[in-house]
């Protein structure tokens, strides 16, 4: 199922959707079309409806069981510890530390406690041991991360991709490649990461070759990632436009498995976990220091009692 909300929608655009969706309201859309007609009409919306704004909503395999986009809009869309939130433009008079406060925070304090005893006091009903969910954990997987321009796999691009293969629990073996980007690096990309435009230019592969060697080294590994949907939904979008088939196999994720097992922490991102577990954190935002980050991570929820 997807909704679809527009304002300003120029006709040749309506009757476009027309075919696919059916409109309930001015510039309001539903129906059930399959994953590539959803991008492609998304594709097709934002390339004609010119001033006019567009959201889109539809289901995901993830914890929200839904995920969405928009278009010319100041409202941005966040990922907040695997979940997808949208945020509302901040008052120009905060600070940017203001700013960033206000992204990390997500929800209020009294939400996360209710939230954690609600997961306790189910925990109790059923009879369901803290540790329960352990079995899930498997002692060889390859760690995967990626670094990208932004939070749209279909406005975005990859422009680093790591791999950590893991045995009995401990590093074997890893790779590590750049990928090169035809459009310019934001500079907040740069902050972030500390990876510069031509640093990609110079030691960046295309990014079919890049998928190429990283399929090769996963091999048919159970791949153990961090906010899965979001590393997921980029690869995958890239690995179908490079006819090289979607990642198809079983994934753990330490977000999802954490908020399983810990009830006592403020929030889920890798760093608040990692501080958490007492894991040193050197260089973060870049994708094989954050695999052996998840990693490190995964071993502490494996033998959590």
């Amino acid at each position: 199922m997807i909704v679809v909300t527009m304002t300003d929608c120029p006709p040749a655009l309506r009757g476009d959707l027309s075919k696919w969706l059916l409109e309930i309201n001015t510039g309001v859309y539903v129906g059930q079309v399959s994953a590539r007609v959803r991008d492609r009409l998304w594709e097709r919306i934002t390339q004609n409806i010119k001033s006019g704004r567009a959201a889109m909503v539809f289901d995901a395999p993830n914890e929200q069981g839904m995920d969405f986009r928009i278009h010319n809009t100041s409202w941005e869309i966040v990922d907040l510890d695997g979940l997808r939130l949208v945020r509302r433009p901040v008052r120009q008079t905060m600070t940017a530390a203001d700013e960033g406060a206000e992204a990390a925070e997500g929800f209020s304090k009294a939400a996360a406690f209710r939230r954690q005893s609600r997961i306790a006091a189910a925990r109790a009903r059923n009879g369901v041991s803290g540790n329960k969910w352990r079995k899930g954990c498997r002692p060889d997987c390859t760690v995967v991360d990626i670094e990208t321009t932004g939070l749209d796999p279909l406005q975005h691009a990859i422009i680093e991709i790591a791999a950590l293969r893991v045995r009995d629990f401990r590093e074997t073996e890893a790779v590590s490649l750049l990928v090169r980007n035809s459009a310019p690096l934001p500079e907040a990309i740069t902050a972030l990461t500390g990876i510069t435009g031509s640093q990609l230019a110079e030691e960046g592969l295309p990014i079919e070759e890049a998928l190429k060697r990283f399929t090769a080294f996963i091999g048919n590994d159970v791949l153990l990632f961090h906010n899965a949907p979001f590393d997921l939904a980029f690869l995958n979008r890239q690995l179908a436009l490079a006819g090289l088939g979607k990642l198809e196999r079983k994934t753990m994720d330490t977000c999802m498995l954490a908020r399983k097992a810990l009830l006592k922490v403020t929030d889920y991102r890798l760093s608040t976990l990692a501080t958490h577990f007492g894991i040193p954190q050197t260089i973060c935002h870049r994708a094989l220091p954050d695999c052996k980050t998840t990693l490190e991570v995964y071993r502490k929820i494996a033998q959590t009692e």
